[in-house]
């Protein structure tokens, strides 16, 4: 959580977007102290930790009083927003509006000052005509301007990194309509960082670049597939140098824990986490118990009495093509690359499997958590997350060709080559798989099977991994899931989203713009998890400009944690991929806008740093 052990002094929340706010401050874990002149006198409310205090902040003494009830060395120390509402005429022209803010800003050498001003132009362009007024007026001052997710990232980031008071207010920035007509009314806000004293354009440059001892970087390019091994890890850091900024690359690693023996799996892991801090290299662990298993034959062979964990009654832990354990899958097959045959489709409800995919996490997943605990608070942005699932989701990853079972027993040379086809649901083109999970968690017992079912079977798959996880000490800012999704408007897309975690899925159609993948961008808009990933990613360009451009509208994505690109070795001798990166990594570190240009940013009829979710957080007005 962003404000863990924080406090958060929140004023002007009885209502509105100070309520929202205050719930969001919350939400990452701030204790809050709700500052509104509308209280009466002291309040509390059954069931929240929270403190109310009648505070008039246009009374100083009302003011002083107030912040002499809350705890001062866990103070985040709130401000009054600045409205600026041309409708309502409490400005007559953008001088005014430019010296409104100039005074609210009023001087505070030495010190680093997050300041808050609502803006509301029916013109949107007169929003950034009152910040240029406002640089030309305040030149002692370095103004950066940021956006409401940013801003959380980087007030978390400075009050773990500075003793020195910090003031701050909110952010949002939307599209909203009156309710007469279709009159357009932009509702923007800035947020005004103003850096003062003798050092403070040297200050500031060491804020833009993400250098304050112990800020950790708020979004992150993994490379997956980077091996555990200390070459390996070197090569990285000989590849791309600098590479821990406000955008940091790291590695991704994949323990397919039901493929490998749990001692295998346990080394492998402890030699990733040796290996990151070590390298100051950020991680994510991705940890797979449903694309191999391998090691598990007493779960999926119900066939060979010749080989080892033979027993029929594993029928009930691979997939059907009916509702009866007789029609049991014996084979799959998967194309990465190319055409594969691979164990049998688990039956992601049974019993059986699912207590030892619970064991393994058992198993693993504490590692995880007392090593990131462990680390120093200027390396816990090491630990960027763990990831469950793996593109989840039935018959696509591991589908069944009609006959399979047959087939199964004849020389490979002699399979099907084609048939999938991605946008035929539910049976994906081949033969429909699905009904053994669907029977044994109830959904149903007969008739067709549906698109619907088969999703309800990810989700649970899903949320169940994510709670084992969350229970064995995993925050939800650092838990991220994997659902599979292929066909513009299946539902499975929604087969991410959980209490538990954040959401994530594959990139590789639209990883030039993840915006246009409208599913997965209708499936975020209902998460109000704190991040998203982009899990799975890769660019099928070859230019520089291409990659750096299409690294850059996914980075821009509201909320997104991190993207990962799949593979090290497939782009590892591409120049474009690893120029761009370089790029966009220095680009980042010496604070240069990583924003889209003029021509990568696609509006769409409304602005390209909205996310539907914000009004959610922060509240409509």
């Amino acid at each position: 959580m962003l404000f863990e052990n924080k406090t958060a002094v929140i004023t002007g929340c009885a209502r509105g977007i100070g309520a929202a706010c205050a719930a969001a401050f919350r939400r990452e874990g701030a204790r809050v102290a709700f500052l509104d002149q509308s209280f009466q006198a002291e309040e509390s409310r059954e069931g929240e930790e929270a403190l109310r205090l009648r505070c008039d902040i246009s009374d100083e003494g009302e003011v002083q009083a107030a912040m002499a009830r809350i705890e001062a060395t866990q103070v985040w120390k709130g401000m009054p927003v600045t409205n600026l509402n041309n409708s309502t005429s409490n400005f007559s022209s953008l001088d005014e509006a430019a010296r409104i803010m100039s005074g609210v800003i009023g001087a505070h050498p030495q010190e680093i000052s997050l300041h808050f001003s609502r803006i509301v132009w029916t013109d949107p362009g007169k929003v950034v005509e009152a910040i240029l007024l406002l640089r030309r007026l305040r030149p002692e001052l370095h103004l950066e301007v940021t956006d409401p997710y940013n801003f959380f990232i980087f007030s978390a980031s400075v009050m773990q990194c500075t003793d020195r008071p910090v003031s701050g207010l909110r952010a949002r920035k939307r599209l909203s309509y009156g309710s007469c007509g279709l009159r357009r009314v932009l509702a923007a806000t800035c947020l005004v960082l103003a850096l003062f004293g003798g050092g403070g354009v040297a200050r500031a440059q060491s804020v833009r670049r993400g250098q304050i001892q112990g800020c950790p970087p708020g979004r992150f390019i993994i490379l997956n597939g980077v091996e555990p091994t200390e070459q390996a890890f070197r090569e990285i850091d000989s590849v791309f140098g600098e590479r821990n900024g406000p955008v940091a690359l790291g590695v991704g690693c994949i323990i397919s824990y039901l493929n490998l023996s749990a001692a295998a799996a346990r080394e492998r892991l402890e030699k990733y986490l040796r290996l990151s801090r070590r390298f100051r290299m950020p991680l994510v662990i991705q940890l797979d118990g449903e694309q191999w298993w391998g090691g598990r034959p007493d779960l999926w062979n119900w066939w060979d009495s010749s080989r080892p964990g033979y027993a029929p009654a594993n029928k009930r832990n691979v997939e059907w093509t009916g509702w009866t354990p007789d029609s049991a899958v014996r084979i799959g097959w998967r194309n990465w690359g190319r055409q594969l045959r691979v164990l049998p489709m688990p039956n992601l409800a049974s019993p059986a499997y699912r207590k030892a995919c619970h064991e393994a996490l058992a198993r693993l997943v504490p590692l995880i958590v007392q090593w990131g605990q462990a680390l120093p608070p200027a390396e816990r942005y090491l630990w960027v997350g763990v990831k469950v699932g793996w593109e989840s989701a039935i018959g696509v990853n591991n589908w069944y060709y009609p006959g399979g079972n047959r087939l199964a027993r004849l020389p490979e040379s002699g399979d099907p080559r084609s048939g999938l086809t991605l946008d035929s649901l539910p049976s994906r083109g081949v033969e429909t798989i699905g009904y053994a999970a669907v029977k044994t968690w109830g959904i149903a017992a007969g008739g067709r099977l549906t698109e619907a079912d088969l999703t309800e079977v990810v989700h649970r798959h899903l949320e169940d991994l994510s709670a084992v996880c969350a229970g064995l000490g995993v925050p939800r800012a650092k838990l991220f899931t994997h659902a599979g999704g292929w066909a513009a408007g299946e539902t499975l897309y929604t087969a991410a989203l959980n209490p538990y975690a954040c959401p994530g899925w594959s990139f590789y159609t639209h990883a030039g713009d993840p915006r246009e993948d409208t599913t997965a961008m209708r499936a975020l808009s209902k998460s109000d998890a704190p991040y998203w990933g982009a899990v799975e990613w890769l660019y099928g360009g070859n230019t520089l400009e291409g990659w750096k451009e299409a690294l850059v509208r996914t980075l821009s994505v509201p909320r997104i944690r991190y993207l990962c690109i799949y593979n090290w070795s497939g782009i590892r001798n591409a120049p474009a991929a690893i120029n761009a990166i370089r790029t966009l990594l220095a680009d980042a570190g010496t604070g240069k806008s990583i924003l889209p240009s003029g021509k990568a940013r696609r509006t769409r009829g409304r602005n390209d740093n909205f996310a539907p979710q914000d009004a959610e957080v922060f509240g409509n007005e």
